[in-house]
């Protein structure tokens, strides 16, 4: 199949790193998402954690884990927390998943994305399963939020692990991370720093847009 086409396209690292073992390598093109990047004010204080996502089942999955294992626990630390839920993934959680648990506002689908990252203080990225690279963990990196990934959250953006955003494999990780996050404003602070340098250094247009744009051209 491959062999039909000039060129074949892969979006993130762990794509590309299996086509090149079935393709000829310079019919590889890795073309990655690149987002704006902005300089967001971080607050002295946590107030809001926020998660992005539309109705996939990853999203669903990771939403209603990171609730069922972590909430609870969390706000016995800091009962005056809040969990915002943006996108459409927001619909698909029922009124009883929703009201066993304090603090959680389904926002729903929001026009304005710079809204969302006005208002939450730490991005996460619960998802444990899916496909292709994670576009809310970029636009959050983007944003200058502290964001909080599991492993598979952050497919192609190993190389910012625990420098650019926080790493967390389990329960006890996702707690620890935000419990580092709201009490440590000099942390959330270098992390946010760090976030958007990776993303301009990693994931700027003419880095994930020129292979394109020369195979076009060629």
């Amino acid at each position: 199949m491959y062999n039909l086409y000039d060129y074949v396209m892969s979006i993130y690292d762990p794509d590309y790193n299996q086509l090149v073992k079935l393709v000829p390598e310079n019919k590889i093109i890795n073309v990655p998402h690149a987002p704006s990047v902005y300089n967001t004010h971080v607050k002295k204080s946590v107030e809001t954690i926020g998660f992005v996502g539309n109705a996939f089942f990853p999203n669903i999955d990771g939403i209603k884990h990171f609730m069922e294992e972590c909430w609870n626990d969390l706000l016995l630390k800091f009962p005056n927390l809040n969990l915002n839920i943006y996108g459409y993934v927001g619909g698909t959680l029922n009124n009883w998943e929703i009201f066993q648990y304090e603090n959680v506002h389904i926002k729903g689908y929001v026009a304005d994305i710079d809204m969302i990252y006005d208002e939450i203080d730490i991005a996460i990225n619960p998802v444990r399963f899916g496909a292709g690279i994670k576009i809310k963990s970029l636009e959050a990196m983007a944003y200058g939020k502290p964001l909080i990934a599991t492993p598979h959250s952050a497919r192609g953006l190993e190389t910012g692990r625990n420098n650019a955003y926080i790493m967390a494999c389990n329960k006890s990780e996702f707690i620890s991370a935000i419990e580092q996050l709201v009490t440590n404003f000099s942390y959330r602070k270098q992390l946010s720093q760090n976030a958007r340098l990776f993303i301009n250094k990693n994931f700027n247009e003419k880095k994930c847009y020129e292979p394109l744009l020369k195979a076009i051209n060629s």
